[in-house]
Protein backbone atom coordinates (compact mmCIF):
# COMPACT_ATOMS: atom_id res chain seq x y z
CA UNK A 1 0.00 0.00 0.00
CA UNK A 2 1.33 2.89 -0.83
CA UNK A 3 1.94 5.84 1.72
CA UNK A 4 -1.15 8.02 -0.25
CA UNK A 5 -3.39 5.11 0.12
CA UNK A 6 -2.88 5.07 3.75
CA UNK A 7 -3.40 8.89 3.89
CA UNK A 8 -6.67 8.58 2.39
CA UNK A 9 -8.08 5.50 4.70
CA UNK A 10 -9.28 7.71 7.50
CA UNK A 11 -12.57 7.91 8.45
CA UNK A 12 -11.64 10.94 10.65
CA UNK A 13 -13.70 14.13 10.54
CA UNK A 14 -13.62 15.46 7.12
CA UNK A 15 -11.58 12.61 5.45
CA UNK A 16 -8.56 13.13 7.54
CA UNK A 17 -6.64 11.42 10.01
CA UNK A 18 -5.76 14.05 12.43
CA UNK A 19 -10.08 14.31 13.15
CA UNK A 20 -10.40 10.77 14.85
CA UNK A 21 -14.40 10.39 15.43
CA UNK A 22 -14.78 8.16 18.69
CA UNK A 23 -17.39 5.04 18.17
CA UNK A 24 -19.40 7.14 20.68
CA UNK A 25 -19.37 10.22 19.11
CA UNK A 26 -20.79 8.06 15.67
CA UNK A 27 -23.35 6.30 17.87
CA UNK A 28 -25.06 9.74 18.94
CA UNK A 29 -25.52 10.73 15.48
CA UNK A 30 -26.54 7.05 14.36
CA UNK A 31 -28.68 5.65 17.26
CA UNK A 32 -29.00 8.91 19.74
CA UNK A 33 -31.79 6.62 21.39
CA UNK A 34 -29.39 3.81 22.26
CA UNK A 35 -26.32 6.43 23.61
CA UNK A 36 -28.60 8.47 25.32
CA UNK A 37 -29.70 5.20 27.68
CA UNK A 38 -26.40 3.97 27.73
CA UNK A 39 -25.09 6.92 29.59
CA UNK A 40 -25.37 6.91 33.68
CA UNK A 41 -25.78 10.34 33.96
CA UNK A 42 -29.07 10.15 32.31
CA UNK A 43 -30.40 7.54 34.95
CA UNK A 44 -29.17 9.65 37.76
CA UNK A 45 -31.32 12.05 36.10
CA UNK A 46 -34.17 10.36 35.53
CA UNK A 47 -34.87 8.83 38.82
CA UNK A 48 -38.03 9.74 40.67
CA UNK A 49 -35.81 10.43 44.00
CA UNK A 50 -34.12 12.86 42.18
CA UNK A 51 -32.52 15.85 43.90
CA UNK A 52 -32.50 17.87 41.07
CA UNK A 53 -36.63 18.38 40.11
CA UNK A 54 -36.11 20.77 37.33
CA UNK A 55 -33.95 18.77 34.93
CA UNK A 56 -35.72 16.12 35.77
CA UNK A 57 -38.80 17.32 34.47
CA UNK A 58 -37.30 18.98 31.91
CA UNK A 59 -36.02 15.67 30.34
CA UNK A 60 -38.96 13.46 31.23
CA UNK A 61 -41.48 16.58 29.44
CA UNK A 62 -39.82 15.28 26.03
CA UNK A 63 -41.48 13.45 23.62
CA UNK A 64 -38.95 10.99 21.90
CA UNK A 65 -38.20 11.66 18.73
CA UNK A 66 -37.88 15.20 19.70
CA UNK A 67 -35.15 13.94 22.17
CA UNK A 68 -33.51 11.97 19.63
CA UNK A 69 -33.23 14.65 16.94
CA UNK A 70 -31.43 16.83 19.75
CA UNK A 71 -29.55 14.63 20.73
CA UNK A 72 -28.22 13.43 16.62
CA UNK A 73 -28.29 17.36 16.18
CA UNK A 74 -26.27 17.83 19.56
CA UNK A 75 -23.16 14.96 18.03
CA UNK A 76 -23.22 16.96 14.85
CA UNK A 77 -22.75 20.25 16.47
CA UNK A 78 -20.52 19.05 18.21
CA UNK A 79 -17.85 17.73 15.54
CA UNK A 80 -18.39 21.27 13.97
CA UNK A 81 -17.65 23.00 16.68
CA UNK A 82 -14.86 20.78 17.45
CA UNK A 83 -12.99 21.42 14.03
CA UNK A 84 -13.48 25.11 14.32
CA UNK A 85 -12.02 25.50 17.81
CA UNK A 86 -8.82 23.46 16.44
CA UNK A 87 -8.91 26.03 13.51
CA UNK A 88 -9.06 28.88 16.41
CA UNK A 89 -6.57 26.72 18.17
CA UNK A 90 -4.11 27.13 15.31
CA UNK A 91 -4.73 30.89 14.44
CA UNK A 92 -1.45 32.66 13.20
CA UNK A 93 -3.34 35.97 13.02
CA UNK A 94 -4.70 36.05 16.66
CA UNK A 95 -2.87 36.06 19.57
CA UNK A 96 -5.80 36.47 22.05
CA UNK A 97 -8.12 34.23 20.79
CA UNK A 98 -10.83 35.70 23.69
CA UNK A 99 -10.03 39.45 22.75
CA UNK A 100 -10.82 37.89 19.10
CA UNK A 101 -13.69 36.14 19.84
CA UNK A 102 -15.21 39.57 21.82
CA UNK A 103 -14.37 41.77 19.03
CA UNK A 104 -16.68 39.07 16.61
CA UNK A 105 -19.70 39.48 18.63
CA UNK A 106 -19.70 43.43 19.03
CA UNK A 107 -19.51 43.32 15.52
CA UNK A 108 -22.70 41.18 15.18
CA UNK A 109 -26.09 42.60 15.22
CA UNK A 110 -28.79 40.74 17.15
CA UNK A 111 -31.89 39.83 15.33
CA UNK A 112 -35.24 39.69 16.53
CA UNK A 113 -34.83 35.44 16.70
CA UNK A 114 -31.67 35.77 18.48
CA UNK A 115 -33.64 38.69 21.44
CA UNK A 116 -36.26 36.22 21.79
CA UNK A 117 -33.28 33.68 22.35
CA UNK A 118 -31.38 35.83 24.98
CA UNK A 119 -35.25 35.55 26.72
CA UNK A 120 -35.36 31.92 26.43
CA UNK A 121 -32.43 31.63 27.69
CA UNK A 122 -32.96 33.51 30.57
CA UNK A 123 -36.24 32.21 31.41
CA UNK A 124 -34.27 28.89 31.45
CA UNK A 125 -31.41 29.66 33.41
CA UNK A 126 -34.09 31.84 36.01
CA UNK A 127 -36.94 29.10 36.25
CA UNK A 128 -37.03 26.38 33.39
CA UNK A 129 -34.01 24.52 34.94
CA UNK A 130 -33.37 27.23 38.03
CA UNK A 131 -29.65 27.03 37.57
CA UNK A 132 -28.94 28.70 40.94
CA UNK A 133 -30.67 25.72 42.81
CA UNK A 134 -29.33 23.38 40.55
CA UNK A 135 -25.89 24.22 41.11
CA UNK A 136 -25.99 24.67 45.06
CA UNK A 137 -28.08 21.31 44.74
CA UNK A 138 -25.11 19.38 42.57
CA UNK A 139 -22.87 20.55 45.62
CA UNK A 140 -24.52 19.45 48.32
CA UNK A 141 -25.04 16.08 46.86
CA UNK A 142 -22.69 15.48 43.83
CA UNK A 143 -23.07 13.17 40.87
CA UNK A 144 -20.14 10.43 41.04
CA UNK A 145 -20.49 8.58 38.08
CA UNK A 146 -18.59 8.71 35.31
CA UNK A 147 -19.56 9.22 30.71
CA UNK A 148 -15.98 8.79 29.62
CA UNK A 149 -12.37 8.38 31.07
CA UNK A 150 -10.95 11.63 29.15
CA UNK A 151 -7.41 10.68 29.77
CA UNK A 152 -7.69 7.13 28.90
CA UNK A 153 -9.20 8.16 25.26
CA UNK A 154 -6.53 11.38 24.69
CA UNK A 155 -3.66 8.34 25.29
CA UNK A 156 -5.83 6.21 22.53
CA UNK A 157 -5.83 8.64 19.99
CA UNK A 158 -1.91 9.55 20.38
CA UNK A 159 -0.96 5.74 19.93
CA UNK A 160 -3.48 5.71 16.85
CA UNK A 161 -1.98 9.20 15.54
CA UNK A 162 1.71 7.86 15.86
CA UNK A 163 0.80 4.77 14.43
CA UNK A 164 -1.01 6.10 11.35
CA UNK A 165 2.27 8.60 10.73
CA UNK A 166 4.68 5.77 11.28
CA UNK A 167 2.77 3.69 8.26
CA UNK A 168 2.71 6.81 6.35
CA UNK A 169 6.70 7.59 6.72
CA UNK A 170 7.63 4.39 6.73
CA UNK A 171 5.68 4.00 3.24
CA UNK A 172 7.11 7.05 1.55
CA UNK A 173 10.36 6.15 3.09
CA UNK A 174 9.78 2.48 0.66
CA UNK A 175 9.19 4.87 -2.09
CA UNK A 176 10.92 7.72 -2.73
CA UNK A 177 13.64 5.81 -4.29
CA UNK A 178 11.60 4.98 -6.81
CA UNK A 179 10.00 8.26 -7.73
CA UNK A 180 11.10 11.05 -9.79
CA UNK A 181 10.84 14.96 -10.24
CA UNK A 182 7.90 16.79 -8.26
CA UNK A 183 6.92 13.39 -6.77
CA UNK A 184 10.25 12.56 -5.37
CA UNK A 185 10.59 16.11 -3.50
CA UNK A 186 6.76 16.02 -2.47
CA UNK A 187 7.41 12.25 -0.54
CA UNK A 188 10.95 14.13 0.75
CA UNK A 189 9.05 16.97 2.22
CA UNK A 190 6.32 14.70 3.72
CA UNK A 191 9.02 12.40 5.35
CA UNK A 192 10.74 15.14 6.72
CA UNK A 193 7.72 16.64 7.94
CA UNK A 194 5.77 13.53 9.82
CA UNK A 195 9.40 12.79 11.15
CA UNK A 196 9.61 16.02 13.27
CA UNK A 197 6.25 14.99 14.81
CA UNK A 198 6.29 11.25 15.50
CA UNK A 199 6.91 10.90 19.63
CA UNK A 200 6.26 14.35 19.99
CA UNK A 201 4.97 16.23 23.11
CA UNK A 202 2.87 19.45 23.66
CA UNK A 203 3.94 20.20 27.00
CA UNK A 204 3.59 23.65 28.18
CA UNK A 205 6.15 25.77 25.61
CA UNK A 206 5.79 26.33 21.89
CA UNK A 207 5.39 23.49 19.78
CA UNK A 208 5.60 23.85 15.54
CA UNK A 209 2.98 23.52 12.89
CA UNK A 210 5.33 22.99 10.07
CA UNK A 211 8.87 23.56 9.71
CA UNK A 212 10.29 26.41 11.60
CA UNK A 213 6.59 27.71 11.94
CA UNK A 214 5.77 28.75 15.76
CA UNK A 215 2.17 28.35 16.20
CA UNK A 216 1.82 30.06 19.52
CA UNK A 217 3.81 31.57 22.95
CA UNK A 218 1.57 30.91 26.02
CA UNK A 219 -0.89 33.33 26.61
CA UNK A 220 -1.04 34.86 30.15
CA UNK A 221 -4.48 36.30 30.35
CA UNK A 222 -6.80 34.49 32.13
CA UNK A 223 -9.67 32.45 29.71
CA UNK A 224 -12.82 33.66 29.45
CA UNK A 225 -15.00 33.01 32.32
CA UNK A 226 -18.78 33.55 32.90
CA UNK A 227 -19.08 36.61 33.59
CA UNK A 228 -22.96 37.70 33.11
CA UNK A 229 -25.31 36.42 34.89
CA UNK A 230 -28.85 36.44 33.63
CA UNK A 231 -30.42 39.60 33.73
CA UNK A 232 -33.86 40.71 31.81
CA UNK A 233 -32.97 43.35 28.92
CA UNK A 234 -34.88 44.68 26.42
CA UNK A 235 -32.22 44.87 24.05
CA UNK A 236 -29.33 42.56 24.88
CA UNK A 237 -26.02 42.32 23.07
CA UNK A 238 -24.69 38.99 21.19
CA UNK A 239 -21.80 38.63 24.11
CA UNK A 240 -24.68 39.04 27.36
CA UNK A 241 -26.56 36.53 24.89
CA UNK A 242 -23.62 34.31 25.35
CA UNK A 243 -22.71 34.67 28.57
CA UNK A 244 -26.75 33.31 29.63
CA UNK A 245 -25.74 30.48 27.42
CA UNK A 246 -22.56 30.05 29.00
CA UNK A 247 -23.91 29.81 32.34
CA UNK A 248 -26.70 27.39 31.79
CA UNK A 249 -24.02 25.41 30.30
CA UNK A 250 -21.46 25.70 32.71
CA UNK A 251 -24.04 24.35 35.58
CA UNK A 252 -24.74 21.27 33.66
CA UNK A 253 -21.34 20.11 31.91
CA UNK A 254 -18.91 21.87 34.68
CA UNK A 255 -21.15 21.43 38.40
CA UNK A 256 -22.86 18.05 37.26
CA UNK A 257 -21.19 15.97 34.92
CA UNK A 258 -17.83 16.37 34.50
CA UNK A 259 -17.29 17.52 38.89
CA UNK A 260 -16.85 13.72 39.26
CA UNK A 261 -13.72 13.37 37.14
CA UNK A 262 -11.62 17.04 37.70
CA UNK A 263 -8.65 15.68 39.36
CA UNK A 264 -7.97 13.84 36.42
CA UNK A 265 -7.80 16.78 34.51
CA UNK A 266 -4.44 17.54 35.77
CA UNK A 267 -3.15 21.05 36.94
CA UNK A 268 -5.03 22.64 33.97
CA UNK A 269 -8.43 21.26 34.85
CA UNK A 270 -9.36 25.10 34.60
CA UNK A 271 -8.61 26.33 31.44
CA UNK A 272 -9.45 23.03 30.23
CA UNK A 273 -12.78 22.57 31.80
CA UNK A 274 -13.43 26.52 30.61
CA UNK A 275 -12.74 25.04 27.19
CA UNK A 276 -15.44 22.38 27.68
CA UNK A 277 -17.77 24.85 28.89
CA UNK A 278 -17.39 27.24 25.92
CA UNK A 279 -17.35 24.05 23.39
CA UNK A 280 -20.71 23.26 24.75
CA UNK A 281 -22.27 26.81 24.87
CA UNK A 282 -21.40 26.47 21.35
CA UNK A 283 -23.27 23.89 20.29
CA UNK A 284 -25.80 24.72 21.88
CA UNK A 285 -25.71 28.29 20.17
CA UNK A 286 -25.66 26.43 17.32
CA UNK A 287 -28.48 24.23 17.59
CA UNK A 288 -30.85 26.89 18.44
CA UNK A 289 -29.79 29.18 15.42
CA UNK A 290 -28.08 32.05 17.90
CA UNK A 291 -25.88 34.27 15.30
CA UNK A 292 -22.61 34.55 16.35
CA UNK A 293 -22.75 32.39 19.22
CA UNK A 294 -21.29 29.49 17.61
CA UNK A 295 -18.56 31.01 16.42
CA UNK A 296 -17.73 33.55 19.22
CA UNK A 297 -17.63 30.50 21.94
CA UNK A 298 -15.11 28.59 19.56
CA UNK A 299 -12.53 31.40 20.17
CA UNK A 300 -13.31 31.36 23.74
CA UNK A 301 -12.72 27.69 23.45
CA UNK A 302 -9.63 27.60 21.87
CA UNK A 303 -8.22 30.69 24.14
CA UNK A 304 -9.21 27.98 27.27
CA UNK A 305 -6.84 24.67 25.35
CA UNK A 306 -3.94 27.76 24.53
CA UNK A 307 -3.74 27.54 28.82
CA UNK A 308 -3.70 23.70 28.61
CA UNK A 309 -1.58 22.44 26.60
CA UNK A 310 -0.30 19.66 29.00
CA UNK A 311 -4.10 17.98 29.06
CA UNK A 312 -3.72 17.83 24.65
CA UNK A 313 -3.34 15.08 22.72
CA UNK A 314 0.09 15.43 20.57
CA UNK A 315 -1.47 14.53 17.20
CA UNK A 316 -1.18 15.96 13.98
CA UNK A 317 -2.90 15.54 10.41
CA UNK A 318 -0.65 14.38 7.02
CA UNK A 319 0.33 17.96 6.38
CA UNK A 320 1.79 18.58 9.96
CA UNK A 321 -0.99 20.53 11.16
CA UNK A 322 -1.71 20.27 15.04
CA UNK A 323 -4.95 18.28 15.39
CA UNK A 324 -4.74 18.16 19.50
CA UNK A 325 -7.60 20.56 20.59
CA UNK A 326 -9.82 18.82 18.18
CA UNK A 327 -8.53 15.20 19.89
CA UNK A 328 -9.18 17.01 23.56
CA UNK A 329 -12.55 17.57 22.76
CA UNK A 330 -13.43 14.53 21.18
CA UNK A 331 -11.88 12.79 24.59
CA UNK A 332 -14.56 15.02 26.20
CA UNK A 333 -17.42 14.73 23.41
CA UNK A 334 -19.91 12.53 25.96
CA UNK A 335 -20.15 16.08 28.34
CA UNK A 336 -20.41 18.47 25.86
CA UNK A 337 -22.90 16.37 23.67
CA UNK A 338 -25.14 15.00 26.86
CA UNK A 339 -24.85 18.59 28.32
CA UNK A 340 -25.25 20.50 24.92
CA UNK A 341 -28.60 18.19 24.47
CA UNK A 342 -29.89 18.80 28.13
CA UNK A 343 -29.50 22.77 28.03
CA UNK A 344 -31.09 22.68 24.49
CA UNK A 345 -34.18 20.59 25.41
CA UNK A 346 -34.58 23.30 28.57
CA UNK A 347 -34.56 26.24 26.20
CA UNK A 348 -36.53 24.90 23.41
CA UNK A 349 -39.06 23.55 25.94
CA UNK A 350 -39.22 27.60 27.14
CA UNK A 351 -39.92 28.22 23.64
CA UNK A 352 -42.57 26.50 22.80
CA UNK A 353 -44.43 27.33 26.21
CA UNK A 354 -46.94 29.70 25.90
CA UNK A 355 -48.56 32.19 28.30
CA UNK A 356 -52.32 31.49 29.30
CA UNK A 357 -54.65 34.12 30.58
CA UNK A 358 -56.96 31.96 32.67
CA UNK A 359 -55.04 31.19 35.90
CA UNK A 360 -56.23 28.33 38.46
CA UNK A 361 -54.28 27.97 41.83
CA UNK A 362 -54.78 24.86 44.22
CA UNK A 363 -54.04 24.38 47.50
CA UNK A 364 -54.29 21.68 49.56
CA UNK A 365 -52.83 21.00 53.07
CA UNK A 366 -51.41 17.67 54.59
CA UNK A 367 -53.97 14.52 54.96
CA UNK A 368 -56.68 16.18 53.14
CA UNK A 369 -59.01 15.15 50.49
CA UNK A 370 -60.08 18.80 48.71
CA UNK A 371 -57.86 21.81 47.62
CA UNK A 372 -58.61 25.44 48.30
CA UNK A 373 -58.56 27.59 44.91
CA UNK A 374 -57.71 31.32 43.50
CA UNK A 375 -58.42 31.97 39.91
CA UNK A 376 -58.38 35.12 38.40
CA UNK A 377 -57.69 36.33 34.32
CA UNK A 378 -54.21 37.74 33.32
CA UNK A 379 -53.51 40.50 30.86
CA UNK A 380 -49.71 40.23 30.45
CA UNK A 381 -47.90 38.67 27.58
CA UNK A 382 -44.40 37.23 28.60
CA UNK A 383 -43.45 33.59 30.72
CA UNK A 384 -41.83 36.30 33.12
CA UNK A 385 -45.04 38.25 34.11
CA UNK A 386 -47.21 35.18 34.12
CA UNK A 387 -44.37 33.77 36.73
CA UNK A 388 -44.52 36.69 38.72
CA UNK A 389 -48.88 36.30 38.44
CA UNK A 390 -48.46 32.85 40.05
CA UNK A 391 -46.39 33.67 43.14
CA UNK A 392 -48.60 36.90 43.32
CA UNK A 393 -52.20 34.78 43.62
CA UNK A 394 -50.16 32.02 45.65
CA UNK A 395 -49.67 34.85 47.97
CA UNK A 396 -53.21 35.49 47.83
CA UNK A 397 -54.63 32.06 48.81
CA UNK A 398 -51.97 31.48 51.62
CA UNK A 399 -53.17 34.94 52.54
CA UNK A 400 -57.06 34.28 52.39
CA UNK A 401 -57.07 31.11 53.74
CA UNK A 402 -54.48 31.12 56.31
CA UNK A 403 -53.45 27.82 55.92
CA UNK A 404 -50.38 26.54 55.48
CA UNK A 405 -50.28 23.95 52.24
CA UNK A 406 -48.50 20.54 51.52
CA UNK A 407 -49.38 20.88 47.71
CA UNK A 408 -49.76 24.24 46.02
CA UNK A 409 -50.08 23.41 41.66
CA UNK A 410 -50.47 26.46 39.20
CA UNK A 411 -52.09 26.17 35.55
CA UNK A 412 -52.98 29.19 32.95
CA UNK A 413 -55.37 28.26 29.92
CA UNK A 414 -56.67 29.89 27.24
CA UNK A 415 -60.19 30.99 26.79
CA UNK A 416 -60.72 27.82 24.65
CA UNK A 417 -59.98 25.83 28.04
CA UNK A 418 -56.37 25.13 26.44
CA UNK A 419 -53.67 24.58 28.77
CA UNK A 420 -50.61 26.19 28.53
CA UNK A 421 -48.21 26.42 31.86
CA UNK A 422 -48.66 23.88 34.39
CA UNK A 423 -46.11 24.74 37.81
CA UNK A 424 -45.78 22.73 41.33
CA UNK A 425 -45.65 25.33 43.53
CA UNK A 426 -45.40 23.87 47.20
CA UNK A 427 -41.81 24.67 47.50
CA UNK A 428 -39.94 28.17 47.39
CA UNK A 429 -38.85 26.92 44.01
CA UNK A 430 -41.65 26.68 41.42
CA UNK A 431 -41.41 23.24 39.04
CA UNK A 432 -42.72 22.62 35.60
CA UNK A 433 -45.27 19.17 36.42
CA UNK A 434 -43.68 16.95 34.67
CA UNK A 435 -46.47 16.43 31.52
CA UNK A 436 -48.27 12.92 32.88
CA UNK A 437 -49.01 14.37 36.30
CA UNK A 438 -50.14 18.05 34.80
CA UNK A 439 -52.97 16.18 32.37
CA UNK A 440 -54.60 14.56 35.28
CA UNK A 441 -55.23 18.12 36.69
CA UNK A 442 -56.00 19.77 33.27
CA UNK A 443 -58.56 17.57 32.47
CA UNK A 444 -60.90 18.15 36.11
CA UNK A 445 -59.99 22.09 35.45
CA UNK A 446 -61.04 21.75 32.10
CA UNK A 447 -64.66 20.42 33.15
CA UNK A 448 -64.86 23.54 35.12
CA UNK A 449 -67.86 26.14 34.88
CA UNK A 450 -65.54 28.53 36.29
CA UNK A 451 -64.58 29.03 32.43
CA UNK A 452 -67.78 30.49 31.69
CA UNK A 453 -66.77 33.01 34.16
CA UNK A 454 -64.05 34.92 31.27
CA UNK A 455 -66.08 34.30 28.67
CA UNK A 456 -66.92 37.66 26.90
Amino acid sequence: MGYQDIIDETSGWLGKGGLPILEDVGEAIESPMRWFESQDAVNYVMDDNSNIPTLTNSLKYQKPDVLASTISKSADSFLQTAYGTNKCFNSLKHKNLQAAGEAIAAKTRMSNRDKLNYRYAVNTYDFWLNCPDLQKRFKENPYQGRLADINSRIAQMQDDNKSWLERIVDAASNEVEDLTGAAKSKAKRLIKKLSKFLGRSIGSVNFTRNAGELIYKPYTDKPYTERFLPVALAEPTTMQTIGVVTNISGAIVKDFLIAPVLPELGIASGSSVGAIVNATSGVVSKNIAFTGGAEVSRYFAGQGLRQATSTLPAIWNATGTFTGAFGFLMAAAPYIILAATLVTLAIEMSKKTEVGHVIFIFGRREGANDFDLNFGKYSGGTQEQLLAKFLEMKQELLQETGKDYAEVYGFSFDIDKNHKLAMNMSSLTPLPMPKEQAEEFWQIISDSPIFDLFKD
